[in-house]
Parts: structure tokens; sequence; C-alpha cells
């Protein structure tokens, strides 16, 4: 028997090249297809690069500076730019494929021809039935009456690349560039082996179109499925929730040895893995280069697994980047709860459980909140009164928002520079489970307040805020219409509101002093009393859930108008409650 294990000269070798491409993969793209070319041996350089690497460093140095690289590239890593660029859903991109085959033809003409001719028959076939019209001229016609346009190389076969301007799925494609390929191509195709050109060019009048692309496109997904690109309906299994009591069910994942296995993985997930959140912390601290090399291989995987569920065309490590963010902050989240109260380090974590279950035990968290958020508004009393999301007021609603879609995204306001972005820590659904509590808390509350709204301030288009606080003020004014509080009446709550001994003075940002009022404390319980005595909940309940929310009001009601003088209120100004 042969041994199957790699020689310790052939792992020594491999492990070199890896860091090199790590190496590589972390320069900018000028720096790094210089460094490819000047590497000492840049031929096994470029195919000891997994497909998806390879393909991505051809995006970013340029499809047309990459031709260096792209001469180098294995048939593997060809055959996987054009299962990417070449397909649109389950059709062929004509102008694409031809785009790309030129490209290549740039790059190596006779390797590309050998290819076609042995390996990808029936895609140049395909090729050739839609792009080349042909004629077998009989022993008594004569060539002149098949027109100039048509042209041989045996006076046997006569052949005419068709015209495909006016065809919208050839458009974007330059007509010269075309015919300059498949002339190229055909001619070498004579040269190189006459008896199978004649063939092929024969094959491709019988061609049924339909069929070829089916078996072409079965063809694709399977090398896809490989690399982590599931079938849409099969990739949708990474959103499937997972709970964490269910993971005990299942087997502990398979380890395998690095010495077996050799078979290059894209190393673009683990190079933009970042190291702030759990998982990434804890990929760096394996120590056990077996695991780490497991985990990386599975990480990548899971990538791919998510691009093919999101429906996402990943071209460039920076798009591939959110979806490393994505990965990391929901196998972040699983670990979290996979710890939640059970002995173990989340390292023993990663080597117990596949990262695809993981994954789910994290979306399902998140998955709750989700589900919480529809059931509630299911029943909710804004919804009852046909009143917009907006009525909740900017962050409830962008947290809201965030929640109600088909996967929910965590409502970020723009702290690291976005307004929504995926869920990656705890407190991502702690902070949005709790402003979920809040809504609902709120929403309850005015139900007793108010069953239903007045046309009178509906047609105000109210916030959730200043609904209450009207509500109050007219309640304190006597006013038992539930309408806009009309001026007068409110400089009269506003100075009970604001009496003219609670001033005091803060400084600005510029070290001016400015005089606030304060609003006493008598009248912010007076406010609790008047909610406990309308809807007829005890204070305690009162200050559960929206304790936070009533301080927040207070002193949104104090920065804002405990500087304005009564005299100077102004309708038009005054957001916080509803005035004539």
């Amino acid at each position: 028997m042969t041994n199957q294990k790699p020689s310790q000269d052939l792992k020594t070798r491999m492990d070199r090249l890896k860091r090199k491409q790590k190496e590589i993969l972390g320069l900018p793209p000028e720096k790094a297809l210089d460094a490819i070319l000047e590497a000492e041996e840049p031929l096994p350089l470029v195919h000891s690069f997994a497909e998806e690497d390879f393909y991505f460093l051809v995006h970013e140095i340029g499809p047309s500076d990459a031709l260096p690289i792209l001469e180098l590239a294995s048939a593997k890593q060809w055959e996987y730019i054009l299962d990417l660029e070449t397909w649109e859903k389950d059709k062929v991109a004509h102008s694409a494929l031809l785009k790309w085959m030129g490209l290549l033809m740039h790059a190596d003409s006779g390797r590309l021809t050998a290819w076609l001719r042995d390996e990808k028959t029936d895609l140049l076939e395909f090729c050739l039935h839609r792009n080349v019209s042909l004629i077998m001229r009989e022993h008594d016609e004569d060539p002149s009456d098949f027109g100039d346009d048509y042209d041989t190389v045996d006076d046997v076969y006569y052949f005419r690349i068709m015209d495909r301007k006016d065809d919208p799925e050839s458009n974007s494609l330059d007509e010269e560039q075309r015919y300059e390929f498949l002339s190229l191509l055909l001619k070498q195709l004579a040269e190189t082996d006459f008896i199978k050109y004649q063939q092929i060019l024969v094959e491709s009048t019988t061609v049924l179109p339909a069929e070829m692309e089916e078996e072409m496109y079965r063809l694709r997904n399977i090398r896809l499925a490989e690399k982590g690109f599931l079938p849409f309906e099969e990739a949708l299994g990474i959103y499937q929730p997972l709970r964490k009591d269910e993971i005990k069910a299942f087997k502990r994942k398979r380890v395998v040895k690095n010495d077996q296995e050799l078979i290059p993985f894209s190393l673009s997930p683990s190079v933009l893995l970042g190291g702030e959140d759990l998982f990434g912390r804890t990929v760096r601290s394996l120590s056990d280069e077996t695991a780490m090399e497991q985990v990386r291989i599975e990480f990548a995987a899971l990538c791919n697994r998510i691009v093919a569920a999101d429906q996402t065309f990943v071209k460039e490590r920076e798009m591939l980047r959110k979806v490393v963010e994505k990965a990391s902050g929901y196998l972040s989240l699983g670990l979290q709860r996979l710890l939640d109260g059970v002995p173990g380090t989340a390292a023993e974590m990663l080597r117990q459980h596949s990262l695809a279950d993981i994954f789910r035990i994290g979306y399902d968290r998140v998955m709750q909140l989700k589900d919480r958020a529809e059931k509630w508004r299911a029943g909710s009393w804004y919804l009852k009164n046909q009143l917009p999301l907006s009525f909740w007021g900017e962050i409830r609603v962008g947290v809201l928002g965030g929640l109600l879609i088909k996967r929910p995204l965590y409502f970020d306001s723009y702290e690291t520079g976005i307004l929504y972005r995926e869920f990656k820590t705890a407190a991502d659904v702690q902070r949005s489970e709790s402003i979920l509590q809040e809504i609902v808390a709120l929403d309850h509350l005015l139900s007793l307040l108010l069953p239903s709204v007045p046309e009178g301030l509906a047609r105000k288009a109210p916030m959730c805020d200043s609904l209450l606080l009207t509500l109050w003020a007219r309640s304190n004014l006597g006013l038992r219409e539930s309408a806009p509080i009309p001026l007068p009446r409110f400089k009269v709550f506003f100075r009970e509101l604001f009496p003219p001994d609670g001033l005091t003075g803060s400084v600005n940002g510029n070290g001016e002093k400015n005089m606030l009022r304060r609003i006493p404390p008598a009248m912010k319980q007076a406010f609790l009393v008047w909610l406990g005595r309308e809807t007829g909940l005890e204070e305690p309940e009162l200050l559960g859930d929206l304790g936070g929310m009533f301080d927040k009001l207070f002193a949104d009601i104090e920065n804002e108008y405990g500087a304005v003088a009564v005299e100077n209120l102004d309708p038009r100004y005054i957001h916080l409650f509803l005035v004539e």
C-alpha cells in the first residue's frame, strides 16, 4: 500500500505558500500583483490560492490588468470565474461569457483553446451555436453563392460570425472584440486539431440550447456547492433558528486532520475577520493549529453559504467584509448563548459544534425578538388607530423598523457611520429588547388613556411623546375635549410647569452661562398620579418599563423650553405639546 499522507517537504512547502498568500491578501491590489509576479515561484503561488481568493484578486487588480496572473491561473480557477461571472440566475449571460473568454484568450490563447476543446466542449459548442452560422459546401456549389462574409479554412465548412448588434443580451459587448475573439478561436481550433475542429463545428449546429444550458447549470451548481455556495433553497437553511437546547441532540463535528487534506480553502474571510467580538477573540486564542485550521475552513464555507442565501454578488474583499462581520456577529451571539450557565469556554464550543449550528443559535436570539415585535404589532393600539410607524419617534422607529423587516437589522443610528447594521453582540440585542419593551409598555399605557385618537388630535399627526404630554396638560387645565391646547391656556400650564423659583444656571460649550428653569419634583409626581388615576396602574407598574423614558421626557422638556420666557412661546416651535 502507498502512503496517502503528503511528505513533510510538501507540507512545509504548502505552509510557506500559505504564509505568502496571507501576506499578499493583506496588500493593496497593485502591490499584490507585483508581489505575485516577483515571487520566487509565481506559478505554484497562483495555483495555491483558493478559487475564491484568486477571484477577489482578479477583480481588485482589475480584469484587464490581471492578465499576467490569469495566464498563470489553473483551469479550476478559470472555471470558477466563469461559474460566477457568466450566469444570471439559471441563464447564461452571453455577453459576459464572451467578455471573459476574450480576456482568457488574451492571457493564454493556446491553453484556452485546448481547454475549451478538450474539457469544456459543451460550453464551446453552446457558444458557437449562438454566434456562428455554418454552411457545408457541396461539390457542385460555388462559394460565391454564400456571400462575402462567409469564411473557411478547408473549402468544405464555411462559417460566418453572426451579427448581434441588436441583441439585448449582447449589447454590453463590443462587436469588434467579439468578432476578433471568435475568429481567433476558430483559427486556433483548426490549427491545433483539424478533425476536432470539424467535429465541434458540425455538432454546434445540432445543439439544443435549453437542454445544454440546463445541464451546464446543474454541473455549475455542483461545483459551487462544494465551496459552500449551496442552491438558494438549501442555503436558506442557515437562517433557520436553532434553540440552544436542540443542539445537544446533534453529533459533535468531525475534525479534519491538517496532514490529510491539502486542498486550498479561502483565506480571505479569516484575513478580514476582526478580533473585537467574542468569535474573533476566541479564534485568535486557539493554540491547536489543527483546530484553528478547521475553524478557518468552516468559516470560509459559512460565509459562502450566507452569500448564497442572501443572493448577493461579492466581487471584492471589501464586499466580503460585510458578510464576514455578519457571520462573526451571529457566531458571537451563538457562543454567548451556549456559554450562558454552562461550564466551558468558547474555544471548547468551537471544537464541539459546527459553526453553522452556532450561527443559527445566535440568529435564533434575534428572531425571537423579531417574533415578539410582530406579535405585539398585530394587536397593538397604534395599529388599530391607523397611526404611522413614525408615531413612535426616531429612535423607537429605528429599532422597530429594523426588527420588522424580513432579516432583522440593528439600528445603529450612525454611531459607527451607518444607520443599520447586523447584530454583533448581546448588548445590541439587549438594547433593542429594552426599547421594544418600552414601546410595548407605552402602547399599552396609551390604550388605557385614550382608546381611540380623536380626529382633532389625529390631524396634528402627533408623536407618542407629544400625545402623552398633551393629554396630561389638558387634564391639568381641566380641558375635557381631546384637541390641541389653545395658546393662552398653554401659557397657564407653562407657568406651573416652570415656576420662577426653579431657575438654575448651566455652562454651554462656549463657556457661556445659560439660565434654565427646572420642572419641580411636585409636577413630576403629579404626572405619575394623573397616569395612575387614568389608567388604574400602580406607580411601580408605571415606573417598571417606563421610568427611564419619563425621566428623559422631562429632561427634554427642560432642555427645549427651560430658557424660553412665557411671552415668547410660539406654537410653530413647540413640538413636545400639541398647541393651537
